[in-house]
């Protein structure tokens, strides 16, 4: 299938339209749960003031969060944009996963934190096999988000199909929205330097969701474009 970046982004845009500030603040509330970690281990409650036991609590409680909960609500943002594309989307499919029974809620767990971890066994390696895992599997979570009964290595062995000569335009697609990172870099900046630091590390977290919302937009119609 043949297509092109601002295609693509135009009917995501478009999509976007329908219900900005939904869509807006499901990524917001998700950048915000991922800098928990961050706010943790700042100068003041700093990983090196803890004990040795208080460490590896501390540790792995947040990589039980990460996987329990973020993964879980990063399938139900997935999700949510698939449905803004077929003007279904509703706020609530953000925690869908957590209400559909334990056996959907552990599939997700399953298939999205087996994709992670593959991509991260790639990287560990060298980079290129990490980088080429990373466009490999690129709509497993989507996949997954859309089919949560199916298997983590099944949902990586079609997103592999649809990639397949679609890697490089991926790439190039994702190079398209460097403007606006750099836009909202060098907002955040100025915001760091103006405001305190959780007020300014907020405000920034706000600035930047603004792309993201775009990105997650332009990506859920790609999806739906290739799925075919």
């Amino acid at each position: 299938m043949v297509w092109t970046s601002k295609e693509i982004k135009k009917k995501g845009l478009s999509c976007l339209n329908q219900n900005f500030a939904q869509a807006y603040l499901i990524v917001l509330l998700l950048r915000l749960i991922a800098d928990i970690p961050a706010l943790l281990f700042e100068q003041d409650y700093s990983i090196v003031r803890l004990t040795q036991t208080s460490s590896i609590l501390l540790i792995l409680l947040l990589l039980s969060g990460i996987l329990l909960v973020y993964l879980p609500l990063t399938a139900g943002k997935h999700a949510y944009y698939l449905d803004l594309g077929q003007d279904r989307a509703d706020f609530s499919t953000l925690w869908k996963f957590f209400t559909q029974g334990s056996k959907v809620y552990l599939s997700i767990v399953k298939g999205m934190a087996i994709r992670y971890l593959t991509v991260c066994a790639g990287g560990l390696i060298l980079i290129v096999p990490g980088i080429l895992q990373y466009y490999r599997t690129f709509f497993t979570p989507w996949i997954l988000a859309e089919n949560p009964e199916m298997s983590g290595a099944e949902a990586m062995r079609i997103s592999r199909d649809m990639t397949a000569g679609q890697r490089m335009n991926l790439f190039i697609m994702q190079l398209t929205f460097l403007g606006w990172i750099a836009l909202c870099f060098f907002l955040s900046y100025r915001f760091s330097l103006l405001l305190p630091t959780s007020i300014g590390r907020a405000v920034s977290t706000a600035v930047y969701a603004l792309p993201g919302a775009y990105y997650h937009a332009a990506v859920a119609e790609l999806y739906h474009q290739l799925k075919g």
